[in-house]
């Protein structure tokens, strides 16, 4: 099996961590590879190398060790998870650092790692390999696309026809699409955000069932198609799982004179009633469709 490797993330968890400790959990994003396959594995170890939880290395030694942890890893020898983001959660024996996340409390069906090779002399895991665990599971944190139901009755668009201007706030980007000659502008908001959660998926999927449920209602942004793709994560061409169609994100109209927020820094005169009946006649159509919504501000107004 052939090993790809790509660094995605290094990070130090700030929450209750103070400065000369360890980072409580450090990860990378792998891909493996056999013959037609591939399979996305992410390699995260958490907790500390060292009892007294004393940081002793700089980010960039600690990168290149985690690094080499991975090459040294037999992925032949591990169970990895088709069509989806594989992790390998490794840990000391018998640490007592506190986990991340409640993700981590549970994990307790824990193996010594395979190596295809020894790690380089200089690491910072060589001290404790013989006291390093291991588990497999889907990875928690991954992101998540969801399915795309071709009954939906919205039109779709290639994420490969997305064309980023710039971007707006975290996951919405200014776009226009690939080919078109008029270069019109809309708005993209994505799944795979920088600052992505697991919920966001669930969220994202319910607003384009919601917009949907408003096609041609006036005073409410109108959605222009759904984003799709393959599976970004499917293990085999050609499978039916490699047929899966995907949720990548919704493509809206674009506002060139921005939010409500944005009318009121400016100093023409304000149309006030008309806005008043605007904000809400939008805001009935979601009560009268028993649709839940947060609180919404002037920057949620366009």
């Amino acid at each position: 099996m052939t090993k790809h490797f790509a660094l995605i993330s290094h990070a130090t968890v700030k929450r209750k961590w103070s400065r000369g400790q360890e980072p409580r959990n450090r990860s990378l994003h792998a891909v493996a590879s056999r013959a037609h396959s591939q399979w996305h594995i992410s390699v995260s170890f958490e907790g500390s190398l060292y009892s007294d939880g004393v940081n002793r290395a700089r980010v960039e030694k600690r990168r290149q060790d985690l690094e080499d942890l991975c090459r040294c890893l037999d992925f032949g020898r591990l169970r990895l998870l088709d069509d989806t983001v594989t992790q390998v959660f490794i840990r000391r024996e018998n640490d007592a650092t506190l986990p991340s996340h409640e993700y981590n409390i549970a994990v307790t069906d824990r193996r010594p790692l395979p190596l295809k090779r020894s790690l380089r002399s200089d690491s910072e895991y060589t001290p404790v390999f013989t006291r390093l665990w291991f588990c497999i599971r889907e990875d928690p944190f991954h992101v998540r696309f969801p399915l795309y139901r071709s009954a939906i009755d919205i039109p779709t668009i290639d994420l490969l026809e997305i064309r980023r201007t710039c971007e707006l706030s975290p996951g919405v980007h200014k776009v226009h699409l690939e080919g078109d000659k008029l270069e019109l502008l809309y708005v993209y908001k994505e799944v795979d955000s920088r600052l992505y959660i697991p919920r966001d998926s669930q969220v994202l999927e319910q607003e384009l069932q919601n917009l949907q449920l408003f096609h041609g209602e006036e005073g409410i942004v109108q959605i222009i198609a759904a984003v799709i793709s393959k599976n970004p994560y499917q293990t085999t061409p050609g499978t039916d799982s490699s047929n899966q169609t995907v949720l990548q994100g919704i493509l809206l109209e674009y506002h060139p004179k921005g939010t409500l927020f944005d009318a009121l820094q400016g100093t023409s005169p304000k149309p006030w009633v008309k806005w008043a009946l605007q904000i809400a006649h939008g805001l009935a159509c979601l009560h009268q469709s028993a649709v839940t919504h947060g609180s919404k501000t002037v920057k949620c107004c366009h």
